[in-house]
């Protein structure tokens, strides 16, 4: 029996949306262009299936891009991120709760409208952060910090963008901190959220 599979692809190949065959006579539904003169090294994150969109991060040119997963038409396009403050906006973790992606950048963490692609909240750090989101509900975690000084773990509201301190530990003598990714959890009716420290190999003057 053979197997007749329609394929959604995003290309940095091509130049329009069409129908097209491939050379293994698979049907390919459609096709686009992501941008032009694209190095080697740029990396784009896998795509994010969500309602009717097909969303497409393009990591290093500042633009998250929301394809209408039938057609292949752009619906919405975000780049408020590297429009105001000179980055992405975006990294690989992310948690999509309440037709929101809650992603980020540095010290930037914001929640995308993914109806519409429009910022709905916006959170700067004052330190450096590492915006790998997850979440319970309307409960999400991140860590801020100044590398191998001080660490911060932040609780935060989904809906708003407010987040609070929960814990911090600082370095008390010569020896490196360091912290992984808080992880949140409910068990039992209870949320949790988890992470581990680090002392490191004494810094070398």
């Amino acid at each position: 029996m053979r197997w007749l599979i329609s394929i959604l692809l995003i290309s940095v190949l091509c130049s329009s949306c069409r129908k097209d065959r491939n050379s293994d006579g698979v049907d390919i539904k459609w096709r686009v262009k992501l941008d032009d003169d694209i190095p080697l090294n740029l990396f784009n994150f896998d795509p994010l299936i969500y309602k009717d969109l097909v969303i497409q991060r393009v990591k290093n040119r500042g633009k998250i891009i929301a394809f209408n997963k039938t057609t292949g038409e752009e619906v919405w396009r975000w780049t408020d991120g590297f429009d105001n403050y000179g980055v992405d906006g975006f990294e690989v973790g992310g948690y999509i709760y309440n037709n929101m992606l809650i992603t980020g950048k540095t010290n930037l963490t914001v929640a995308i409208n993914l109806d519409t692609g429009e910022t709905v909240w916006e959170n700067l750090a004052n330190t450096n952060s590492v915006p790998f989101i997850r979440g319970v509900g309307d409960k999400i975690v991140k860590y801020d910090y100044n590398p191998e000084v001080v660490y911060f773990i932040r609780l935060g509201n989904a809906n708003t963008g407010e987040f609070e301190t929960i814990h911090h530990w600082e370095r008390e003598d010569g020896f490196f901190i360091a912290n992984t990714l808080p992880l949140i959890f409910e068990w039992e009716g209870v949320e949790y959220v988890v992470w581990s420290q680090v002392n490191g190999v004494e810094q070398q003057e």
